[in-house]
Formats: C-alpha cells, structure tokens, sequence
C-alpha cells in the first residue's frame, strides 16, 4: 500500500543538511552568543563593552527568550535560537513556501497568505532551537503569535546584514 499524500500545507519534517544534533547545536550556539563569530575577535570587545541585544544579533546564531500572550490570555513563552540561513537553506525555505503555497502561480495566491507562508517556511529553517510548542507553528491557531515571533527573527537577520530594524517591520534602509 503507498503512503497517503500529505494533505496541503502540511511540510514533511526533514532535518536540513549540515545542521546537528540538538547537543551539538546547544553548544554551538551557546558558543556563539558568547563569543560571537569565531575570526572576528574584535566583535568580541565590542559585544563585551556593549553588551546588547543588537551587538548579539550581528552573530550568524542569535539566541534570545520570547514571551507572547494570546488574545485567550494563554502564555507562549520559550529560548529560541535564530540561525541566519546560507544560500542552500534558502533554497529550502524557497521550496518549502512553495509547497505551502500549493505549488500554485505566485499570482494565484493571495498576497497575506504568501507572506504568511514565507515566515512559517523561513522559521521551519532557522530557528534551530526552540521549544516544544513552537516545533509546528503551522498547526497554531494565532498568527499574531507567529508574527509576533517574526518579528524578532527578522529583526536578527536585518542587523546581521547591518542595517538597522524599521520600527513598523522590515529593513529602514542602509
């Protein structure tokens, strides 16, 4: 008997290549918060004498604690950490919207599902660690939730290629 097809919208689980164990990667990326990137140790001084949260986003590995409360005034609260993607992960997350997007014409989906579906397929990538609750954001009832969390991982990738955040979300320029 052949496997069921997976019913639209609902992405296969496949651990992208090169990333590691959840030991390794707790290690890894504990180091990188610490120490930032490896070659750079004047990177380092200036996290050290800083010491922000905007210092510590300029590292490939972003490790920060998020707290959102629902409109049902239930809590989502966990340790994420935010992997900035290469060219090949992209890849992924591309193949990944597509796949949420029904493999249909860009033009043939709606413009809020689509970006909808770009954050939930750039998270399904990045996010390396993270809490039980947030393994299938697909699945979650509140996309203020799902953005609410976007937000904070965009923001780690617009200071990583060094510009600053836009307020409103998104890059201000630079």
């Amino acid at each position: 008997m052949a496997p069921a097809a997976p019913r639209p919208f609902q992405l296969p689980h496949v651990k992208p290549q090169g990333i590691l164990g959840a030991t390794e990667l707790l290690e890894e990326a504990d180091l990188a918060v610490r120490s930032g990137r490896p070659e750079d140790d004047d990177v380092e001084e200036k996290r050290d004498e800083a010491g922000g949260v905007e210092e510590k986003r300029k590292a490939r590995d972003y490790t920060f604690d998020f707290s959102f409360v629902d409109a049902a005034e239930k809590k989502w609260a966990g340790r994420f950490t935010d992997r900035i993607p290469d060219i090949g992960t992209k890849q992924k997350i591309a193949f990944a919207q597509s796949r949420m997007n029904g493999n249909l014409p860009w033009a043939n989906v709606d413009p809020d599902i689509r970006a909808l579906n770009y954050v939930l397929a750039y998270m399904l990538y990045s996010l390396v660690e993270k809490p039980k609750w947030a393994d299938d954001l697909v699945s979650q009832l509140d996309e203020d939730l799902v953005f609410a969390l976007w937000r904070e991982v965009e923001a780690h990738a617009v200071i990583f290629r060094g510009r600053q955040p836009n307020p409103d979300g998104g890059e201000a320029g630079g």
